[in-house]
């Protein structure tokens, strides 16, 4: 999953710490979110949602991978990716 967080919070002029008390999170929980390491739950979402004033999913992206194509919901088109991230991520799912 990909998402906006970063954008959006500098769109509104926002630090993470602002972020985090306007949703109730701690200022880790968004920096977390924002690098990917962290998928947050429906409620942090909706709440983000709410806060940007933007519909979930252009905030949030979700990316679908199988064998050697990749199709990201958001944008669209499937596009085909020879990359050896790819390669190593389709593995651990097999």
């Amino acid at each position: 999953m990909k998402n906006n967080v970063r954008v959006e919070r500098a769109i509104h002029h926002m630090t993470q710490a602002q972020l985090a008390e306007r949703i109730g999170v701690s200022r880790q929980t968004i920096n977390a979110i924002e690098s990917g390491k962290y998928v947050p739950s429906t409620v942090l979402a909706l709440k983000m949602s709410a806060v940007f004033n933007k519909p979930v999913n252009e905030i949030f992206l979700l990316l679908i991978y199988s064998k050697r194509l990749c199709h990201n919901w958001h944008l669209g088109p499937l596009i085909e990716h020879r990359s050896r991230n790819l390669t190593k991520l389709l593995i651990k799912l097999k």
